[in-house]
């Protein structure tokens, strides 16, 4: 029998179905022409491969190089689509090596006279492997699909190594010692390939354990790695109440002297005006005024701890001589935490006067405003920045934590640079009963 559907599912179907995975895998839409250009590139690749008896050595980097160059066309990230990319790769291996042991022990204990049986065996093999990579590449899409997707690249690169390993080893494995061609002869049953098939059980158990092992691994450093920056979340949260607490404690004593000494300034300003000294006692009710003043906060956002806050950091950048303008209105039943508020408005305004500081304009400015949509609050910080630097800074932990509260209340953060203009974005979702009330109020 020809063998061109055998060929056709190793050349072109099966890497189809991994590139469509991969797709999967990336969250990005299946680009057909692609998926088709891909298996048409590999399987000629396949043949030159054959053809040319090229080194075994030289086949997977190939086959990674060529995969990985068309994931990146997808995605357009590099570390990515190299790491999911040899992780499908390894598991295809896994796949091929384990079926290819077994149909050569069956085929070895067969009988001569079932030889016309030979003629189906590879495109059996073909579609076992086709349908068993699906099934593995989706039970790793149900349970570790999150962690491919959340992870930094730096980690990423932690999975790429034990996969490539597997990969190589498994590549190796399976040409070598298994090899491509049967010998059968009609009276002695199978000739070649000779295997010790226990030993290479053996070996494809241990890289299928080796394969699971790594990415269980990796997802609980996923895990540790999300603990790490919730305990940095609860410390600067933890932080950030001590601080304020001071100062509303602060705050009571200077008005609760103040609430002590009224009936003195009462009785002195009745004497003021028994005397006919008017004027002496307008003068001291100005200077009343002033230590009221003192006692509130002069930023009025609807919410007493933000404007606790932003009074406190407001003051630090008229120090450094950064202009302010805070148009920020915050419901006042909007289900966010106080602390939550805190650590969003604390970090993006210390990135926002540490920016200023560094850079050369004469003019700095910090612009702050917030707008409720329906369900939607829009958080807006910008302020100038550096215009030689337009690229986007990496996350360190004040954004690292603004985006976790963000996804606490299932919201996005987005960064851009403009013409020496640093715009940071926070959406929040608020309740239906929120969105209901501050309706009612307007």
């Amino acid at each position: 029998m020809d063998f061109w559907i055998p060929n056709i599912l190793y050349g072109m179907v099966i890497p189809m179905i991994c590139y469509i995975y991969f797709c999967r895998y990336c969250q990005t839409q299946t680009k057909w022409y692609l998926c088709l250009l891909y298996g048409v590139l590999y399987g000629v690749v396949y043949q030159l491969e054959y053809m040319t008896q090229l080194s075994k050595v030289l086949c997977l980097p190939l086959d990674m190089l060529l995969f990985a160059v068309f994931g990146y066309f997808t995605t357009k990230k590099c570390i990515k689509s190299l790491t999911i990319s040899l992780l499908i790769l390894s598991v295809y291996h896994v796949c091929y090596g384990m079926v290819y042991s077994i149909s050569y022990y069956i085929i070895e204990k067969m009988s001569a006279k079932y030889v016309l049986v030979l003629q189906y065996a590879d495109m059996v093999v073909m579609l076992t492997i086709a349908i068993l990579l699906m099934a593995i590449l989706h039970l790793i899409l149900k349970y570790f699909f999150k962690n491919l997707i959340e992870t930094d690249h730096l980690t990423l690169l932690l999975l790429l190594i034990p996969v490539f390993f597997i990969s190589l080893t498994e590549k190796l494995v399976s040409m070598h010692i298994d090899g491509n061609v049967m010998v059968w002869d009609s009276e002695k049953g199978m000739i070649s390939p000779v295997v010790q098939h226990g030993e290479v059980f053996l070996f494809h158990g241990v890289a299928s354990i080796c394969l699971l092992s790594g990415l269980l691994v990796f997802q609980k450093m996923i895990k540790a790695k999300k603990i790490e920056q919730q305990l940095e979340l609860l410390q600067q949260q933890t932080k950030i109440q001590q601080t304020y607490m001071q100062e509303i404690k602060s705050r009571y004593e200077l008005t609760r002297a103040f609430r002590h000494d009224m009936k003195n300034h009462l009785n002195i300003l009745g004497n003021l005006l028994q005397k006919n000294q008017s004027e002496n006692a307008y003068q001291y009710l100005k200077n009343l005024e002033q230590i009221s003043d003192a006692l509130t906060y002069p930023i009025h956002t609807n919410h007493v701890v933000v404007d606790a806050l932003l009074s406190s950091k407001f003051s630090v950048a008229t120090q450094k001589e950064i202009e302010i303008q805070c148009k920020l209105h915050i419901p006042k039943t909007n289900g966010i935490n106080d602390l939550d508020w805190c650590i969003l408005l604390s970090n993006a305004i210390d990135n926002a006067i540490q920016a200023n500081c560094a850079c050369k304009h004469e003019k700095k400015k910090i612009c702050i405003s917030g707008k409720q949509k329906g369900n939607f609050y829009l958080l807006c910080i910008e302020n100038t920045c550096d215009r030689e630097n337009q690229d986007i800074p990496k996350y360190g932990i004040g954004l690292s934590n603004i985006e976790m509260v963000a996804k606490k209340y299932q919201g996005t953060m987005h960064i851009d640079i403009m013409q020496g203009i640093f715009k940071l974005d926070i959406l929040l979702v608020i309740s239906q009963q929120d969105n209901h009330i501050s309706q009612q109020m307007h």
